[in-house]
């Protein structure tokens, strides 16, 4: 990860949910995400947040990518989860290099959304 500095940034070019229709609020939610940065490498130790827009499943913490570039993180929906035909919650993503800034910094911000019935 230290070989990623400024101009390049951090890419969340995969994002991956399951189940990819929520159907329950008793089963968690995971989204398994990819980091990779400008120049196409994958990226490991990147730190991975990820959160529901509005608040709708618990926030876990932020979370490291592994040797590839992946990480998943799970949430748990909350009883006001939305459970419509036709609707989906979207989730705020970021990733970031481990000692910058949250503001700025070698980074990248997504936001990614799951169907549910």
């Amino acid at each position: 990860m230290t070989s990623v500095t400024l101009p390049a940034r951090l890419v969340i070019d995969g994002v991956r949910f399951t189940p990819n229709v929520v159907t329950s609020r008793r089963a968690p939610v995971s989204v398994r995400v990819h980091v990779s940065d400008t120049r196409g490498f994958w990226v490991r130790g990147a730190l991975v947040f990820a959160r529901s827009t509005p608040l709708v499943t618990s926030t876990p913490a932020e979370q490291v990518t592994n040797q590839s570039g992946y990480v998943t993180l799970s949430m748990f929906p909350r009883a006001t989860f939305p459970l419509r035909s036709g609707y989906h919650v979207q989730f705020f993503l970021r990733t970031r290099k481990d000692g910058d800034s949250l503001l700025s910094g070698v980074s990248s911000r997504r936001l990614a959304q799951v169907a549910t019935r």
